[in-house]
Parts: C-alpha cells; structure tokens; sequence
C-alpha cells in the first residue's frame, strides 16, 4: 500500500505532555493522574480509569492508570505551560489539561457574564487551547481591555476586573500592573 500516513505517526516522546501535532496533546499517565477536559479524549491507550474531578464551574474528569491519552478540542490549537511554582489564571473553557500535582481552585470574575476561571499554582504542566493562533499580550499600567470570551489565560501579576466602560458586544475584561495575558482571535 502507498500512503502519506506515515506524517502522523505517533509521536514517541518520553514527557508527560507532548505535542502530536498542534491540535493534539500526547499525555502520559505513569508519573500521575491528570485532570482532562470532560469529551477531549480523543483516544486513549492502556489501563485508563476516569473518575470526576469534583470542580464546580469547570467540567474536568481525572484520568489515572497505566497509559496515555491523545487529547483535543475541535481541532483548536494547544498550548503548553509549565509552572514552577507561579500561578496562573485560565478560563474554564479553555483549559484542556493541567497535572494532578497542581492546586487548582475555581474563582469568577465579578460582571463578567458568569464565566469560570481555573486559578492554577505549584509545579506541573498545563494544556490551554485556543480558537485560532493566540497573542501574548505584555500587561503594564497602561489599560489593556480583551473580550472576556478571547481570554485564555492571564499571570497571576496581572489585575483583572470588569470593563465597566465596554462598548462591544458582551463583556469584557480589563488588565492592569504587570505581567501577561494570552488572547484567541475568537471571541465566541
């Protein structure tokens, strides 16, 4: 048989989050149990057990077992953080993976239309997805105003509040003092 297939292999990597390809996360389960996105298990390898991960607001299943996972979420891209004891804020819906070893706590933005927010802090991986190729936008004293439904994730520098003066369709979410915030070309 002649095929181009082979482009896809799997890809062979001894870490714990690797990327297949950009839409795809590879995640192996022999250091520990991994919090995943309910429905972004796109495949699975092994002995894998799933039980609930018990976080209100942000729809998350625990995976353990011997064996990995092949994640992904409507083809969005995927993008690795790794914390070494910082703490960063990620929206709900856009947390695809984070390791079990991480603290990780629900918390709302007042006035910003109900969305849940992961505050993620310690030392271990995350997976965030994004609807399109995001922008790593530097926050400073100088205002800097997002969609709140185009924010993926923000540092734990960076002050967040409802933009009280938005003029766009649905809320949006202001950034001050330092910092970073991570921001998709979608805001649906």
């Amino acid at each position: 048989m002649q095929t181009t297939l082979a482009q896809f292999n799997e890809n062979q990597s001894g870490d714990r989050f690797s990327l297949q390809n950009t839409e795809m996360l590879r995640v192996r389960l022999e250091d520990g149990p991994v919090h995943v996105r309910r429905g972004a298990v796109v495949a699975a390898q092994g002995d894998v057990e799933f039980a609930d991960a018990g976080m209100s607001g942000v729809d998350l299943v625990t995976a353990d077992g011997p064996g990995e996972l092949f994640l992904g979420e409507q083809a969005h891209y995927v993008h690795l953080v790794h914390l070494e004891g910082e703490t960063i804020t990620a929206a709900g819906e856009r947390l695809l993976a984070c390791t079990s070893e991480l603290e990780c706590g629900v918390t709302p933005v007042d006035g910003a239309g109900g969305l849940v927010n992961a505050r993620l802090s310690g030392a271990g991986w995350i997976a965030l997805v994004s609807d399109g190729p995001p922008v790593l936008l530097a926050v400073s004293e100088r205002r800097t105003v997002a969609a709140a439904r185009a924010v993926i994730a923000w540092s734990e520098q960076a002050q967040v509040a409802a933009d009280a003066n938005g003029d766009g369709p649905g809320p949006r979410l202001a950034f001050r003092g330092s910092g970073w915030v991570l921001v998709q070309p979608s805001a649906v």
